[in-house]
């Protein structure tokens, strides 16, 4: 059996392993990223760095309480820079295969993964995956990367309940 460690796999290497399709227009995604919500004048105060929040995110959005469990929903990687070892959408992506598999193909899995500022979102559905445009935390953008998570949020919370 071949094994693969995240922090080798790449777009390409996970294509051609998996037999993977990248598509660029993907109807679930472009309804993901703009669907709208609001944000709250608290949640604004914290983006804003009004308010300091701390913590240790796990990089992974699962069903359980203290720890992982199924089904998987949304997985992050996060790169301080291009310049870091590895390709961070084949490092997101490879464990969205896995949490596929495992959810039996029940649902989409999300991802998304972050270089510096700039955070990319990913859908996989199947053998197809798709990655959305770059949005830059440093700007207006950072209430866009907020409105798009409140929305997974939604979307995991309808997952749940079904």
């Amino acid at each position: 059996m071949k094994k693969l460690n995240f922090s080798e796999c790449t777009l390409e290497l996970l294509d051609e392993t998996f037999h993977l399709k990248q598509v660029f227009q993907d109807d679930v995604l472009q309804n993901w990223l703009s669907k709208d919500t609001e944000i709250t004048q608290l949640e604004k105060q914290v983006l804003e760095h009004k308010i300091e929040l701390s913590g240790n995110p796990d990089g992974m959005i699962a069903s359980g309480f203290r720890s992982p469990k199924q089904p998987y929903f949304c997985f992050n990687e996060y790169k301080k820079t291009l310049e870091q070892k590895g390709d961070p959408a084949g490092q997101c992506l490879a464990p969205m295969l896995i949490a596929q598999e495992m959810n039996n193909h029940k649902h989409k899995i999300y991802g998304c993964y972050v270089v510096g500022a700039a955070w990319y979102f990913m859908i996989l559905q199947g053998k197809e995956y798709t990655i959305s445009t770059f949005y830059n935390a440093t700007d207006d953008d950072i209430f866009e990367i907020f409105r798009i998570l409140k929305i997974l949020k939604q979307i995991i919370m309808d997952l749940v309940i079904s």
